[in-house]
């Protein structure tokens, strides 16, 4: 299952990526409601994993590894990502 659509900018510390995948109907996470705000975080792991595999391919090693550490007082704005008419827009940072 890929989520994201686009990788917009990327360097060894960051990676920014677009996704339009929250508006589609057969999104895998979507449930009877739509695709609920905390599924962001299955996002921002698919960026981090994205920005992994970067990270590997210049050293020839093949992908590098990332890892989401912890997920802890997640606090939404909106219930459903669905409900966000443009596209995401999933910025992770590597902390070294």
């Amino acid at each position: 299952m890929c989520l994201l659509d686009t990788i917009e900018s990327w360097d060894d510390r960051h990676i920014v990526c677009v996704a339009t995948s929250h508006r589609r109907i057969d999104n895998p996470l979507r449930d009877r409601t739509g695709l609920r705000s905390l599924c962001a975080i299955e996002y921002g792991a698919q960026a981090i994993a994205a920005h992994a595999a970067l990270l590997g391919l210049p050293s020839g090693q093949g992908s590098g590894v990332g890892v989401l550490a912890a997920v802890h007082d997640i606090i939404t704005t909106v219930s459903h990502l669905n409900s966000i008419e443009g596209p995401l827009r999933i910025r992770a940072d590597a902390i070294l």
